[in-house]
Protein backbone atom coordinates (compact mmCIF):
# COMPACT_ATOMS: atom_id res chain seq x y z
CA UNK A 1 0.00 0.00 0.00
CA UNK A 2 1.39 3.37 -1.01
CA UNK A 3 -1.42 5.74 -0.02
CA UNK A 4 -3.48 5.86 3.14
CA UNK A 5 -7.20 6.57 3.28
CA UNK A 6 -6.74 8.08 6.74
CA UNK A 7 -6.36 11.87 6.88
CA UNK A 8 -2.77 13.06 7.35
CA UNK A 9 -1.34 9.51 7.38
CA UNK A 10 1.55 9.29 4.96
CA UNK A 11 2.70 5.87 3.80
CA UNK A 12 4.82 6.43 0.66
CA UNK A 13 2.60 8.98 -1.07
CA UNK A 14 0.14 11.50 0.33
CA UNK A 15 -3.09 10.44 2.01
CA UNK A 16 -6.02 10.02 -0.37
CA UNK A 17 -8.56 11.06 2.27
CA UNK A 18 -10.52 13.95 0.74
CA UNK A 19 -8.62 13.77 -2.56
CA UNK A 20 -11.78 14.36 -4.60
CA UNK A 21 -12.19 17.78 -3.02
CA UNK A 22 -8.49 18.71 -3.04
CA UNK A 23 -8.02 17.60 -6.65
CA UNK A 24 -10.39 20.30 -7.85
CA UNK A 25 -8.06 22.97 -6.41
CA UNK A 26 -4.65 21.67 -7.50
CA UNK A 27 -4.46 23.16 -11.01
CA UNK A 28 -6.44 26.33 -11.79
CA UNK A 29 -9.05 25.68 -14.46
CA UNK A 30 -8.69 21.90 -14.31
CA UNK A 31 -11.44 19.65 -13.04
CA UNK A 32 -10.88 17.17 -10.25
CA UNK A 33 -11.43 14.30 -12.70
CA UNK A 34 -8.83 15.63 -15.13
CA UNK A 35 -6.30 16.21 -12.36
CA UNK A 36 -6.82 12.71 -10.99
CA UNK A 37 -6.62 11.09 -14.43
CA UNK A 38 -3.37 12.93 -15.19
CA UNK A 39 -1.99 12.00 -11.78
CA UNK A 40 -2.62 8.34 -12.57
CA UNK A 41 -1.26 8.17 -16.12
CA UNK A 42 1.47 10.85 -15.86
CA UNK A 43 2.14 11.09 -12.12
CA UNK A 44 5.15 13.39 -12.35
CA UNK A 45 3.07 16.09 -14.07
CA UNK A 46 1.93 17.34 -10.67
CA UNK A 47 3.94 16.29 -7.63
CA UNK A 48 2.51 17.25 -4.25
CA UNK A 49 4.83 19.50 -2.27
CA UNK A 50 6.98 17.51 0.11
CA UNK A 51 7.03 14.39 -2.08
CA UNK A 52 9.64 13.30 -4.59
CA UNK A 53 8.93 12.78 -8.28
CA UNK A 54 9.47 9.33 -9.71
CA UNK A 55 7.97 7.43 -6.78
CA UNK A 56 4.63 6.58 -8.38
CA UNK A 57 4.69 4.06 -11.24
CA UNK A 58 4.24 5.80 -14.56
CA UNK A 59 2.88 2.84 -16.51
CA UNK A 60 -0.72 2.83 -15.27
CA UNK A 61 -1.88 4.34 -18.56
CA UNK A 62 -0.56 1.24 -20.33
CA UNK A 63 -1.45 -1.32 -17.66
CA UNK A 64 -5.07 -0.25 -17.12
CA UNK A 65 -7.92 -0.07 -19.61
CA UNK A 66 -9.64 3.30 -20.09
CA UNK A 67 -12.70 1.95 -18.26
CA UNK A 68 -10.54 0.95 -15.29
CA UNK A 69 -8.94 4.38 -15.10
CA UNK A 70 -12.41 5.98 -15.33
CA UNK A 71 -13.62 3.77 -12.47
CA UNK A 72 -10.57 4.66 -10.39
CA UNK A 73 -11.09 8.38 -11.02
CA UNK A 74 -14.77 8.03 -10.00
CA UNK A 75 -13.74 6.24 -6.82
CA UNK A 76 -11.10 8.83 -5.93
CA UNK A 77 -13.50 11.71 -6.56
CA UNK A 78 -15.81 10.19 -3.97
CA UNK A 79 -13.17 10.03 -1.24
Amino acid sequence: MCHSLEPDRVVVGPSLAGIGERAATRVPGQSAADYLRTSIVAPDSYVVEGFDPGRMPSNWGDALKTEEIDALVDYLEGL
